[in-house]
């Protein structure tokens, strides 16, 4: 199980649940893995998103996409 935490950017936890897609900055997941994703609202963390990863993908949704490589979910 890994949980994907967005800080607090609501515009990419939209991103990832909408388009089931996740990036880690560090490639800490793999194919079949357990994903919660967070984010911080108001000073709480709130987590609505659960998925599995699946393979990687060429999509990069991302403002700063070369930091986060993707994978489907």
């Amino acid at each position: 199980m890994r949980i994907l935490h967005c800080g607090i950017s609501e515009e990419n936890y939209h991103i990832c649940a909408t388009e089931k897609i996740v990036g880690f900055t560090k490639n800490v997941a793999s194919s079949g893995d357990l994903i919660y994703l967070a984010v911080s609202k108001n000073r709480e963390t709130l987590c609505g998103v659960r998925g599995k990863v699946g393979d990687t993908t060429e999509k990069k949704p991302w403002e700063y996409s070369e930091e986060y490589p993707p994978g489907a979910m």
